[in-house]
């Protein structure tokens, strides 16, 4: 039999045993039974080396499906090869019998399934493979790259399904084989070890066991979480001291960093663009940040001009094409908009903030609380067009470039344009500076990229089901509806809109997706709601006053309200005695005859104090003096929380929980339609809103929040229980079974069942989605430092920042959000010992044993 004849089809059964694949000859459409002989690392080699040349799709065909092949060697056209009935797919979350009848031939890959339920039976650390939903075994359709096309009749109403690509196998079986001694060559002693012992079964087995077996504690300092993660949004900082040395920028902790959350931490590859584009366009002594589009860009410009003294700053427009086709030449616009044309959807356009590099804070606080510098994955297209391989995730920091580096561009045009002519001092050109330090002497580049990138691609995308990019608007579509809770739960695609919408009720106007805008990240929704709100009171022809900020919130909500506009009025604590000073403030400024408060913005609940507003009181002070009250629903989600009806406008950051996978950045901003602002903020955002979501990541948003509701309920599963075993090892606990107070060290558990359920349950929904309903997030403190540090360094989860995780991930949270300003934080109780936790997806027995012995390892700072 010659096997690059053939094209395998998967046909299996429910029956929890897995039927015999069906072998098609193209020619003559004869089946004959597969070898006997057949393993997983065998099946998946013959799949990579015989269907390489081969596009396979599956096509719904009502009844069935028909399996189309293309090859380079036949037609162009697809000659169908195989039509079956619809396919049935082996449900690998029920462990196979063994024992059960077997019809002929279905033993022969029944261990594969075992084996693959063994591995698929475990949490693990990164993109949960189960993901709490059924679990099947299909083969890949090859079309587009990582397109998966004709399974949406299997879904399921309650669970979500989830598709193991044999194919997919075979590809990190290729990688993984190619790059093994490369990879064991750059890990630690520990790391090395672990890969040599999984590595002589196979590349498949590798990453089989790899899942498996990574334990999330072993994760080395400066790793990127999720691991093997390219775009991933957290980094590995295990200890107590790591995260204090980080803040202090010690070359031990900086030099080792392979990601870190975008805003703080710039993506490598973009680092690598940002110093090719300061190569190409800087002066010497300056720096730059790459921004998505001409009106960030002026924005940015304005906030550098608006410091005192001015900070002077020039933009230079840079089109990168995949193709060599002429583009007009550079033009200057005197007024920073866009004078291009019309720009091929293939292009990339680049807006270079270029500025002395003496003001690089200022650039910098522009970065971190806008959230509006380019995507990692918008670098890496770019990277790709000018003919260079993206950064990656290894910590080399990538060589720097000259200022007559030349620059590998098939088609580019650039442009520069300035409200001022700027002088710059003749020094030598320096890097992009990027928020944390990067090393003096640039590191040995990373061997082979390419086959970094590709291994790295694979593993962030394993097993999903990406939609391709040029379905990007559908994709801003669907989270839109899904936001707008428009989305039936199980609905995987586009889907209907279900009959009642968020918000809706009687005598109010359901939340649709025209009231839903989505944004690069929460900070970006953040800071354009107060932006918006800014412009429609000055619309209004009302002086623009100060806004509130309600509660202790994340640390750039109140920089944002600080540093744009008159300032704000700070009530940090919250509670409901400072409803009652916020009253007094704004019947006093009413009778000063001051210009009116904006707006209001608060968080529902707090990060990290989960301390929950008082939405009622505020929303009749609003209603009396006229200010818009934003609320970030991050923290409690939408799903466990409904606060349209006390909002004005609801942000979120979609790159937490909505998403889980922490691979992707984003946010959304939604306007009640039955708020009495609404017509004026409508107005603005219909003039002034710009899509600057970056149409790939919002194609991974899609993938990851297709089952955010199942995680959801499982997180408040895990926080539910252990909140409740915490607590009872807290000082709090006044209950006759821990009445004791000998050998405690925890505090305070901060959790919304906890810290002002009261006002919690002003919009808890009802029913809730698992126990509680109050989320995934807690927070402790402990009697002494030195219990928070044991407790943090015992810890088996992962560690690091960033919240919202489909795995449970923890951090030292004042340190790393207040570390300059720790006596300001502990007026408002967020103490330097806290420990800020986001429970994940894992078993609850995993989830107790580390927190178990975290609290014995505290308990025993008593002893000492």
């Amino acid at each position: 039999m010659i096997w690059n004849k053939f094209i395998i089809v998967m046909a299996l059964a429910t029956s929890s045993i897995l039927a015999a694949p069906v072998i098609v000859d193209q020619a003559n459409e004869e089946a004959s039974t597969t070898p006997t002989a057949l393993d997983l690392v065998s099946l998946g080699e013959l799949l990579n080396n015989e269907w390489a040349n081969n596009e396979v799709q599956l096509v719904d065909q009502g009844d069935g499906m028909a399996a189309e092949s293309s090859s380079s060697s036949t037609s162009t056209s697809s000659a169908q090869i195989a039509v079956h009935p619809k396919p049935e797919f082996i449900d690998l979350t029920t462990k196979p019998d063994a024992t059960a009848d077997k019809q002929a031939g279905e033993t022969d890959v029944l261990p594969i399934v075992e084996d693959l339920f063994e591995v698929l039976g475990e949490d693990h650390l990164g993109r949960s493979l189960v993901k709490r939903g059924r679990v099947f075994l299909i083969e890949e359709p090859v079309v587009n790259g990582h397109q998966w096309v004709g399974a949406d009749e299997l879904t399921d109403e309650d669970d979500e399904p989830f598709w193991i690509s044999l194919r997919a196998l075979a590809k990190v079986n290729l990688l993984l084989t190619q790059t093994a001694t490369a990879a064991t060559a750059t890990t630690t002693a520990a790391e090395s070890n672990f890969i040599k012992s999984t590595q002589p079964t196979g590349g498949v087995a590798f990453i089989l066991n790899m899942i498996a077996t990574m334990s999330p504690s072993a994760i080395p300092l400066g790793s990127s979480v999720p691991a093997m993660t390219a775009h991933a949004i957290s980094v590995s900082l295990p200890t107590w001291q790591d995260n204090v040395d980080y803040e202090l920028g010690d070359k031990r902790v900086v030099d080792v960093m392979q990601s870190g959350y975008p805003r703080f931490f710039i993506h490598r590859s973009i680092q690598k663009l940002a110093n090719l584009c300061l190569a190409k366009f800087g002066r010497p002594d300056e720096l730059c940040i790459l921004l998505c589009s001409p009106k960030v860009a002026v924005t940015a410009r304005d906030f550098l001009a608006s410091q005192e003294p001015p900070v002077p700053s020039r933009i230079v427009e840079f089109v990168i094409c995949p193709s060599a086709a002429s583009l007009p030449t550079a033009a200057v616009a005197s007024d920073g908009a866009s004078t291009s044309s019309a720009v091929s959807i293939d292009c990339v356009e680049l807006h270079i903030l270029l500025f002395d590099k003496s003001h690089w804070s200022f650039a910098k606080a522009f970065w971190q609380h806008t959230g509006d510098g380019i995507s990692s994955r918008m670098a890496e297209r770019a990277l790709a067009f000018l003919g260079e391989t993206p950064a990656g995730i290894q910590p080399a920091t990538p060589t720097f470039g000259s200022e007559n580096a030349p620059i590998k561009a098939p088609a580019t045009r650039n442009r520069h344009y300035s409200r001022k002519p700027t002088s710059i001092p003749s020094t030598p050109t320096l890097p992009v500076a990027p928020t944390t330090p990067v090393p003096e002497t640039p590191t040995e580049p990373v061997t082979d990229e390419n086959l970094t990138s590709d291994l790295t691609t694979y593993l962030e995308e394993r097993y999903g089901r990406n939609l391709p990019l040029f379905n990007a608007p559908l994709a801003k579509q669907a989270l839109k509806r899904r936001i707008a809770g428009g989305l039936l739960p199980s609905d995987e695609g586009y889907g209907q809109v279900e009959d009642v919408a968020r918000g809706g009720g009687p005598g109010r106007k359901a939340v649709t997706e025209d009231q839903v805008y989505l944004y690069p990240g929460g900070m970006s929704a953040i800071w354009h709601a107060h932006d918006i709100c800014r412009k429609a009171r000055r619309a209004s022809g009302v002086p623009e006053g100060k806004s509130i900020c309600y509660g202790f919130p994340y640390t750039d909500t109140y920089k944002i309200l600080s540093k744009w506009g008159p300032g704000c009025h700070f009530f940090g604590i919250g509670g409901s005695e400072e409803v009652d000073q916020l009253a007094q403030l704004l019947a006093s400024t009413k009778q000063a005859g001051e210009p009116p408060v904006l707006a209001l913005f608060c968080e529902f609940p707090s990060n990290p104090l989960l301390r929950t507003p008082d939405l009622i009181r505020i929303r009749q002070l609003a209603d009396e003096y006229g200010f818009v009250v934003v609320v970030d629903e991050t923290i409690g989600n939408l799903i466990n929380v409904e606060i349209v009806q006390f909002a004005d406008i609801v942000v979120s950051s979609l790159s937490k929980i909505f998403s889980g996978d922490a691979n992707v950045m984003g946010g959304s901003l939604i306007v009640n339609p039955n708020s009495a602002h609404y017509d004026a903020l409508y107005s603005v955002l219909k003039d002034d809103y710009e899509d600057i979501y970056y149409p790939e990541d919002a194609v991974y948003m899609e993938r990851n929040s297709r089952d955010y509701r199942n995680r959801i309920g499982r997180v408040n599963d895990n926080a539910y229980d252990l909140c409740e075993y915490l607590y009872s090892r807290s000082l709090d606990d006044k209950s006759s079974s821990s009445s004791s107070v000998d050998g405690k060290v925890i505090k305070k558990v901060y959790y919304p069942r906890y810290e002002t359920p009261e006002m919690y349950e002003q919009a808890r929904r009802k029913p809730c989605l698992g126990k509680g309903g109050y989320g995934g997030l807690f927070s402790l403190t402990f009697t002494t430092i030195e219990a928070s540090t044991a407790f943090f360094n015992t810890l088996g989860c992962a560690k690091g920042p960033s919240l919202g995780t489909s795995f449970t991930l923890a951090s030292p949270y004042t340190i790393l959000a207040h570390y300059l300003e720790l006596d300001w934080a502990a007026e408002y109780g967020v103490e330097a010992g806290l420990v800020r936790v986001s429970v994940g997806q894992e078993e609850k027995e995993v989830v107790m044993r580390w927190f178990e012995d975290a609290v014995k390892a505290a308990e025993k700072t008593l002893q000492m």
